[in-house]
C-alpha cells in the first residue's frame, strides 16, 4: 500500500508564533493599543484524577492549604462551595522594578493614579507575571 503523506504542518517552538496583538486607526482607537499573548495550557480530566500532582507537582489538599491560608492572610476572598470565587483582594511589593515597596487593597473597581514614572505600570507587570 502505497500512502501520500500531505503537506507537513510547521511546528512552532515556544518563541514563535502569535506573542502580541496591536491595533491603531480602528474606530475610537487613534493610538496604538497593544496586549501581550501569552501560552495557554489546559489541564483537562475527571475531578481527583491527578491533574494538579501531575502539572504543578502538588497535591490537592497543598492547594487548598494554600488558599486557606491566603485567605486568612487577607490576600483573597473566596465563598467556600462556590467555584471561580477567589477574587485577589490584596498586592505587597517588595523591591520590584521601581518599586521599593508597596501593599495595596484592591476592591472591584481600582484606580492608578500618579505622575509620569511613579511605577503604575510596573505595579501592573508585576501582577502579569507569570
Amino acid at each position: 500500500m502505497n500512502q501520500r503523506a500531505g503537506p507537513k504542518k510547521p511546528q512552532l517552538s515556544r518563541e514563535e508564533g502569535i506573542t502580541r496583538i496591536s491595533v491603531s486607526g480602528f474606530k475610537s482607537l487613534s493610538q496604538e493599543q497593544s496586549i501581550g499573548i501569552h501560552p495557554l495550557t489546559i489541564l483537562a480530566g475527571a475531578n481527583s484524577s491527578g491533574k494538579s500532582r501531575r502539572y504543578f507537582q502538588v497535591s490537592a489538599p497543598a492547594v487548598h492549604q494554600m488558599v486557606v491560608m491566603l485567605e486568612k492572610r487577607g490576600f483573597i476572598e473566596r465563598r467556600p462551595g462556590q467555584a471561580r470565587s477567589i477574587f485577589l483582594t490584596r498586592v505587597v511589593l517588595r523591591n520590584y522594578k521601581s518599586i521599593a515597596a508597596c501593599d495595596v487593597r484592591l476592591h472591584l473597581l481600582v484606580f492608578l493614579v500618579g505622575p509620569n514614572g511613579a511605577g503604575e505600570s510596573n505595579f501592573l507587570d508585576a501582577l502579569d507575571k507569570e
